[in-house]
């Protein structure tokens, strides 16, 4: 017992010291995941067995949230380096510590914040209102149809990919009647367009990992 006291105190006096908060959460963990392997069946199998039934919580005591994703829980475990644990392990005191190790290495990996399609839109990168006026025209035409011409000009000339909007601002028309009697309009239509979608940003295993 002595022997593991001390080799436990010297592995408490490495932790790194940014680390200090969340080293009793780490510890609790790791002796509730040995405590529940039966005595003297301690191995890498059996342990990082326990560890991914209970990965969610350990990614939660490592990501420092309670919101934590399927893929975070996943990369957190699968990131976890079990081969590093000795071959040998005959107590639990000695799977604790082993257990605290790995934890800590893997720790230290982060995941980048990135925006994806995924995270969820929250808007626009770039707006813009844009006017345009038809010429003279039969019937058979209206306001709405003009506004569709206009933003598809619009569109088109600004080589604007599909993942767009536009909205109505204002539309009007005029009509004359020549001195026949026949009637032409002419519609005017200013538009609102939006292009290149904004995500919400977070961090998260598809945008990659880095080491802190």
């Amino acid at each position: 017992m002595k022997t593991v006291a001390i080799t436990l105190a010297a592995f408490v006096a490495s932790v790194n010291i940014a680390y200090s908060q969340d080293y009793k959460a780490i510890s609790d963990f790791s002796q509730s995941i040995c405590g529940d392997i039966p005595s003297g069946q301690y191995s890498k199998t059996s342990i990082s067995g326990k560890v991914e039934v209970n990965a969610g919580l350990l990614a939660k005591i490592l990501s420092g949230s309670a919101n934590v994703s399927g893929g975070q829980v996943k990369e957190m475990y699968n990131g976890i380096p079990f081969d590093k644990l000795p071959s040998n392990i005959p107590t639990v005191s000695m799977c604790k510590i082993e257990l605290m190790k790995i934890i800590d290495i893997r720790k230290k990996v982060k995941f980048v914040a990135c925006e994806r399609p995924e995270f969820g839109q929250i808007g626009w990168r770039r707006t813009e209102n844009y006017s345009d006026s038809s010429g003279r025209l039969g019937g058979g035409h209206d306001q709405p149809w003009w506004c569709n011409q206009v933003a598809a000009s619009f569109i088109s000339s600004r080589s604007i990919g599909p993942q767009n909007t536009w909205e109505t601002v204002t539309s009007h028309e005029e009509s004359d009647k020549d001195w026949k009697g026949k009637v032409t309009y002419k519609y005017h239509c200013t538009i609102k367009v939006s292009w290149e979608p904004s995500y919400n940003r977070r961090e998260d295993p598809i945008c990659g990992t880095y080491e802190q």
